[in-house]
């Protein structure tokens, strides 16, 4: 395939998918969408250089947790736990968790919390400084 040629449906086959030979959209969205594999693809690449999170003993993140506990985030990545109105048992369980960490931390009195996302070392309950 010369450089100025457009990839082929071999060329992509044999590389692995298209952005080998094709320059990857990082500023904006292209005139075309790509097919969900390669979207895979060119991501899975991209954090392929980076280190292994099960090493990374510097930042002080859990960067491993059960297996259990992917299953339940792999089948509720499509609920908005935002609306406590439509999933109150997701509301209730979060307000467990926030009591059991509470005591876990023997906050005095009633506790209350809110969950928050982001790196775990931001977390907070209601009242830490």
């Amino acid at each position: 395939m010369s450089v100025n040629s457009q990839p082929t449906d071999a060329d992509v086959a044999l590389f692995g998918n298209r952005f080998v030979t094709q320059e990857v959209p990082s500023r904006e969205f292209p005139e075309t969408g790509i097919p969900a594999q390669d979207a895979l693809r060119l991501v899975s690449e991209d954090l392929a250089l980076e280190g292994d999170p099960a090493r990374n003993l510097a930042t002080f993140v859990t960067t491993w947790m059960e297996p259990q506990a992917q299953q339940i985030i792999a089948a509720n990545l499509h609920r908005n736990f935002i609306d406590h109105a439509e999933y109150p048992r997701t509301a209730e369980i979060e307000q467990r968790c926030i009591r059991m960490l509470a005591d876990l931390f023997n906050a005095p009195g009633e506790t209350t919390g809110a969950r928050t996302q982001g790196p775990p070392r931001r977390s907070c309950l209601a009242g830490c400084p």
